[in-house]
C-alpha cells in the first residue's frame, strides 16, 4: 500500500522531527545573534513579508496597517517574538 510507505517516511525519513521539543539544529538557539538568525530564516520571512503585503494591497489596507515598516523592521519584529525564554 503506497499510503503505508509515506506514513513511514514521515515518521522515520528526512522529514522526521522530535515532537517533544528536542533540538534539531535548526537555529531556535537563544543566543543567535539577529542577523544570522535572519539570514537562518531569510527565505520563510521573504515569503511572510511578501505574502503580507500582497494581503494588504489586495484588501486595501496598505495605508492602514504596517505604514512606514521595511523588512528589516519586520524581521527585526518576527526576532523579538520568537525566542524562546
Amino acid at each position: 500500500m503506497v499510503w503505508s510507505e509515506y506514513a513511514d517516511e514521515a515518521f522515520s525519513g528526512d522529514l522526521a522531527y522530535d515532537s517533544a521539543g528536542g533540538s534539531d539544529g535548526d537555529g531556535d538557539d537563544p543566543g543567535l545573534h539577529p542577523e544570522d538568525w535572519q539570514d537562518l530564516y531569510s527565505h520563510d520571512l521573504l515569503n511572510m513579508w511578501m505574502s503580507i503585503q500582497d494581503y494588504l494591497e489586495t484588501y486595501g489596507l496598505k495605508r492602514t496597517f504596517l505604514q512606514g515598516a521595511s523588512f528589516n523592521t519586520f524581521c527585526n519584529f518576527v526576532y523579538a517574538h520568537s525566542i524562546k525564554s
